[in-house]
């Protein structure tokens, strides 16, 4: 007959979906009258902002934009300038089954080559390839055995502890303020924006988060070639409503740097700077279960399995920071402009048959030769990061990784660029637990069974009472018992008296 095995629910975070796919960067540019006319293009990059990503139904929506930007040199002796465009896109899914709530996606992108020219003084064309990943994650609801409802059975039962997504926060909003300028600024050519780093506090159904906007603008001044930069730190401070969360619970934010806009005069040297983000809390409970990994009768023939269980068996936070350096032998007569650094989303690869987690960060320095002439040099380097533990694959990395200050010099003639780094994230940590899906006791088969009879053995250190139980038909607790032992699993090598009833 078949016993009837006592299940409960064990909820984990799994993948509903994981694919990439490429979308083609084509534009045309056509300078309004007061920009510069150009004469050479120094740099081109493209970027992308998502400004939504939801289901709707069993589709996966999801829109943002990119901006190009385009440096050049005109035809006016030793002026370099910009100019950039938004390419709005919508991409859609179909999804093959229901995804349960509450979920999260995750999107990263990366520029595979683009491709800039000048038609004429006053039209640009640009044409290259943007490709994404997209990675949706859902809770699965697991069945596992918690108890078996049989007088003749012997368990054996694992604590297990695992970590449920149990709330989000999302939030859109902006922030502003007035920011001055040193000189009085000619041509902004450059406005971006990132988060910094970002702290969570919880309370009873809230989560408070702080965290910074760090604003970056370059402008050049009037009669002067010089490129200037200046930063702005925009604080935040907000609480987000995530109904369950208690002081038990794990939190961690997202933010992302939607857009950025100025507004102002260069007569009065002042400028409104406005940057919109959105933040995302996400909220994990810690909870256990007693889970049956093992069972056997000690009475009747019978038949057993069991099945895998993946859970979320921790939740880990990433903050690093980090500085990378390249050098790159340009030759001499160069002078230091500007320079950026622009990092991608780490991906799980083999370095010398370990597993780590990298990521690659693409360097840029315009530089200007005697001549008054404008180059841009660039160079990819590579970083591991370190999230505190070793990296697995079975694990489910959340981990960005942003370029902050960025520096060069010129040595002779080398290139030395340096860039800090600030690596934010969570790493969830994956655990199997073979749990049993099925026993069924033969009550018509009993077991060969001799009574009042101790068996001699020899254990050995680090073998459990179960497997020795399970070996002679006996009880885990009368094992216990009969050598005044409190341990399911014996420390040391010794001698045993087995109170057996069939072998």
């Amino acid at each position: 007959m078949s016993n009837q095995i006592l299940r409960d629910i064990l909820n984990t975070t799994a993948p509903f979906l994981d694919t990439g796919f490429e979308m083609p960067l084509e534009q045309e540019i056509l300078l309004a009258d007061y920009d510069l006319p150009v004469f050479k293009i120094i740099r081109s990059t493209a970027q992308h902002t998502i400004t939504g990503k939801y289901i709707n139904g069993s589709r996966l929506i999801i829109e943002g934009f990119f901006r190009t930007e385009i440096y050049y040199q005109s035809s006016a002796p030793s002026r370099l300038t910009s100019v950039s465009k938004k390419i709005p896109f919508q991409k859609q899914f179909e999804l093959s089954e229901g995804v349960q709530r509450p979920y999260f996606i995750t999107i990263d992108g990366e520029c595979q080559y683009i491709n800039t020219r000048a038609v004429n003084s006053t039209r640009i064309e640009s044409r290259g390839v943007y490709r994404f990943t997209v990675r949706g994650y859902a809770r699965l609801r697991q069945q596992t055995a918690t108890a078996v409802d049989s007088t003749t059975a012997c368990t054996e039962n694992e604590e297990v502890d695992y970590f449920s997504l149990c709330g989000r926060g999302i939030r859109r909003f902006s922030v502003e303020d007035e920011i001055s300028f040193g000189g009085a600024p000619d041509r902004i050519l450059h406005i971006s924006a990132h988060p910094g780093k970002i702290s969570t506090r919880l309370y009873r159904d809230k989560v408070n988060v702080k965290s910074e906007i760090e604003a970056e603008i370059l402008y050049t001044v009037e009669d002067s070639t010089e490129i200037h930069r200046m930063v702005k730190t925009f604080p935040c401070n907000q609480m987000a409503d995530v109904p369950g969360t208690d002081e038990s619970c794990v939190a961690y934010a997202d933010l992302s740097v939607m857009g950025i806009t100025v507004t102002g005069d260069a007569d009065n040297r002042k400028i409104r700077c406005m940057v919109t983000a959105q933040r995302d809390v996400k909220v994990f409970r810690k909870q256990n279960m007693m889970a049956v990994t093992d069972v056997f009768s000690r009475r009747y023939r019978y038949t057993s399995q069991t099945q895998p269980v993946v859970c979320d068996a921790n939740v880990v936070a990433v903050s690093r920071n980090a500085a990378v350096t390249v050098e790159d032998m340009i030759g001499s007569g160069y002078e230091v402009v500007h320079c950026f650094a622009q990092a991608t989303s780490p991906v799980i690869t083999t370095d010398n048959d370990v597993t780590v987690l990298k990521s690659k960060i693409l360097f840029s320095a315009i530089v200007k030769n005697s001549r008054e002439e404008y180059e841009c040099f660039t160079k990819t380097e590579s970083i591991v990061i370190n999230t505190g533990d070793a990296i697995s694959e079975d694990n489910e990395y959340f981990i960005t990784v942003q370029a902050g200050e960025c520096t060069a010099q010129m040595t002779s003639d080398v290139l030395k660029v340096k860039a800090d780094l600030l690596i934010t994230g969570f790493v969830i940590c994956r655990r199997t637990v073979d749990t049993v899906s099925l026993f069924e006791e033969n009550t018509e088969k009993t077991a060969d069974t001799v009574t009042d009879r101790l068996v001699l053995y020899y254990g050995r250190k680090g073998e459990k009472l179960f497997d020795i139980a399970k070996t002679y038909k006996t009880d885990v607790q009368l094992i216990m018992d009969e050598n005044a032992i409190e341990s399911k699993i014996l420390g040391d090598d010794r001698m045993l008296f087995i109170p057996s009833f069939g072998q």
